[in-house]
């Protein structure tokens, strides 16, 4: 979840915790984590559009990895 003043309303946690959620906050963005930030954001993205259900942590470490490797040298993480 990013960090939007809003989503750090006592009522709209308690809304995603009453609904079994877990609430977990991104890091603040720095300018010189861009490439990171770039990166992160491109897992994350095809995460939410594979819409895949996983039902354990190993299942996530599993499609994570496949992703990272799915991106091979399309996707330029270096520090520069």
């Amino acid at each position: 979840m990013d960090n939007l003043n809003i989503h750090k309303h006592p009522i709209i946690l308690n809304l995603i915790e009453d609904a079994g959620h877990r609430i977990v906050f991104r890091a603040p963005y720095w300018s010189c984590d861009g490439s990171i930030e770039y990166a992160f954001n491109t897992i994350h993205t095809i995460l939410e559009m594979s819409g895949d259900k996983m039902e354990n942590v190993d299942a996530l470490v599993n499609r994570i990895n496949l992703i990272i490797g799915s991106l091979g040298s399309s996707v330029d993480i270096s520090y520069t």
